[in-house]
C-alpha cells in the first residue's frame, strides 16, 4: 500500500467512525507447540472503533464468539489496535432506488445554490459526504483499488433500514 493510498484509506475511515462501520482485519496468530513454532496470520471481521494520530486502527472484534475469546485471550486488549483494515463497503451500483432518488435531490440542491452562498454551498456538499458514509457507499473507489471489500447485502440492512424511520 503507497502512502497516497494510506492516506486516502485514513481519511475515508475516519469519516466513518460515528456509523459503525465493519471492518476486516489481519492478526499474527502464530504459537509454539512443544516442537516448533508455528507462524500464521488469521482474518477477521470487527467494527471500527477509533483512529489514533498515527493512523493506528482500533477495532472491536465480532462475529463467531469463540474467535472473539480467542482475540481477546491471545491479544489482551480491547479495543484491539490493528494496523490495516480493510473496511466492507457498498458499491454505488448497489444503490437502491430510494437512496439515488435521495442523492439527486441533494444533488439538484447544490446545483442550483448561489455560489455566493458559501455557508450554504458547503453545507450541502457536507450533506452528500454524509449520505455516502451514513450509507456506506463507496464514494472514494476503495473497492476497485483493493482497499476496500464489497459488503454481502445483508451486513447493513438493519442499520440503513433505521435510516428510513
Amino acid at each position: 500500500m503507497t502512502q497516497e493510498e494510506r492516506t486516502l484509506l485514513i481519511k475515508d475511515l475516519s469519516a466513518r467512525l460515528p456509523y459503525e462501520l465493519m471492518v476486516n482485519f489481519e492478526i499474527d496468530t502464530s504459537y509454539d507447540t512443544c516442537y516448533d513454532s508455528v507462524y500464521q496470520t488469521s482474518q477477521f471481521d470487527g467494527e471500527l472503533f477509533e483512529i489514533n494520530q498515527d493512523g493506528v486502527v482500533d477495532v472491536l472484534p465480532c462475529g463467531d464468539e469463540l474467535l472473539v475469546d480467542y482475540i481477546n485471550e491471545q491479544i489482551d486488549t480491547e479495543p484491539l489496535e490493528v494496523e490495516y483494515v480493510t473496511p466492507y463497503l457498498r458499491s454505488m451500483s448497489s444503490m437502491t432506488k430510494e437512496e439515488q432518488e435521495e442523492l439527486r435531490l441533494l444533488k439538484n440542491a447544490l446545483v442550483s445554490c448561489d455560489e455566493a452562498n458559501n455557508e450554504k454551498f458547503y453545507g450541502i456538499i457536507n450533506e452528500i459526504d454524509e449520505f455516502y458514509y451514513s450509507h456506506y457507499l463507496d464514494s472514494h473507489n476503495l473497492i476497485p483499488k483493493g482497499l476496500g471489500l464489497e459488503a454481502p447485502e445483508e451486513m447493513y440492512r438493519d442499520k440503513l433500514d433505521s435510516l428510513k424511520k
